[in-house]
């Protein structure tokens, strides 16, 4: 159980850190970019990429912080 709560952290933070990587490539947070981009005047495509690529990462990194909390709860209720 212990190596199942390990694992859920290191993939939080790794998407997390892929978050954080496109956080410092733009210098903005991942709300600013998206309305930066909706707004913007000419179209690139390349930050349309880092933007799905980015919101994916978000997802998923909430979803393993997600994951961790509960296997964490789980492994603290085995051992009683």
């Amino acid at each position: 159980m212990a190596h199942l709560v390990e694992e859920a952290m290191a993939k939080r933070e790794y998407y997390f850190g892929i978050a954080r990587f496109f956080e410092n490539k733009h210098d903005l947070s991942l709300t600013k970019f998206k309305q930066q981009i909706k707004t913007g005047g000419k179209e690139v495509f390349g930050d349309w990429d880092d933007l799905m690529e980015w919101e994916a990462s978000n997802l998923a990194a909430k979803d393993w912080d997600r994951k961790h909390k509960e296997l964490t709860l789980c492994l603290k209720s085995s051992r009683k």
